[in-house]
């Protein structure tokens, strides 16, 4: 029988018990998105619990990207914030800044996650080893034809091998990542913030000279656009001598020189694969000659 409590003594609170932390926030660095925003935040909210919030970075937009984003049923989690440089990396700065939670993702606009991929990362930042402070997964074009190629060259980029389970990884994707706080932190200063650098290699050789370790996650799977194969070859070319910039500004002057090997063998690539790209129409998954001479938005670069 419980006994009533003493006169003037304050009886026990009854206290509710605390919910669980905050895990995992997703970052979407914005820029005139609004044909793609939609469709990354319906497979986002398709993750049901697994994410605590999404941060939307709209740099500079002038189209109805923050419109649709505020309309959107993921609104109730969403927050929209403002970074007024422009760029991918300043945007991406700031929506990782202001992320709350011990592990950050950050995708594209165009990224379409898949089931699962929410919950690949918490469970893997719950239990794995310290020293793993970043992960990717692997990703597929959804508008582009040659996936087995393109899956081939994710493999050799990350250097990993297929159907292996989780393994180290050797760099990161920016469209398709995870960071712990603490790990992004430790790195920011060594980041690089100039026009033309190629992120995914700058954070990723930032973790590895900070000694972090990075994981490929077999179920972080994304879809995502291969719109930059449509660019001009001008753009294209822009874009891939991205990689010399960066292994430069972070003093690796004998890799940058070596590096061009690699670029011009992706560039040839762009050409080898111009008319398959070109022709091809995602939504019936069919090849047209009409296509190739229709006129393709170059991707912006970062």
């Amino acid at each position: 029988m419980t006994q009533p409590p003493n006169p003037g003594q304050q009886p026990d609170r009854q206290l509710t018990a605390p919910g669980p932390e905050p895990t995992l926030t997703v970052v979407i660095p914005a820029y005139n998105e609004e044909t793609t925003i939609a469709r990354a935040l319906d497979a986002l909210v398709a993750q049901g619990d697994q994410i605590d919030e999404i941060i939307i970075v709209d740099n500079n937009c002038t189209d109805d990207t923050v419109a649709v984003a505020q309309a959107h049923k993921a609104a109730s989690r969403l927050r929209i914030i403002t970074e007024e440089q422009p760029g991918l990396i300043p945007a991406r700065n700031a929506g990782i800044a202001a992320a709350k939670t011990p592990v950050v993702a950050r995708i594209d606009a165009d990224t379409v996650v898949q089931p699962g991929w929410a919950q690949s990362i918490r469970e893997f930042f719950a239990t794995a080893d310290p020293e793993f402070g970043a992960a990717l997964g692997p990703f597929e074009q959804y508008d582009m034809p040659l996936q087995g190629l393109q899956r081939f060259m994710v493999r050799v980029a990350s250097d990993t091998k297929k159907d292996a389970g989780v393994q180290e990884a050797r760099g990161v994707y920016g469209a398709n990542m995870a960071v712990r706080k603490t790990a992004w932190e430790t790195i920011l200063p060594e980041l690089h913030e100039g026009r033309g650098i190629w992120e995914d290699s700058d954070i990723s050789l930032s973790l590895h000279s900070a000694g972090i370790k990075i994981a490929m996650l077999p179920d972080m799977k994304v879809q995502v656009s291969g719109r930059r194969m449509l660019s001009s070859r001008k753009s294209y070319f822009e874009y891939t001598a991205s990689l010399p910039r960066t292994l430069r500004a972070h003093g690796m002057t004998k890799q940058a020189r070596f590096s061009w090997i690699g670029v011009w063998l992706v560039r040839a690539m762009y050409f080898a694969v111009w008319i398959p790209t070109r022709s091809f129409d995602p939504v019936t998954r069919k090849h047209s000659v009409r296509r190739i001479f229709s006129d393709h938005e170059d991707r912006v670069i970062p």
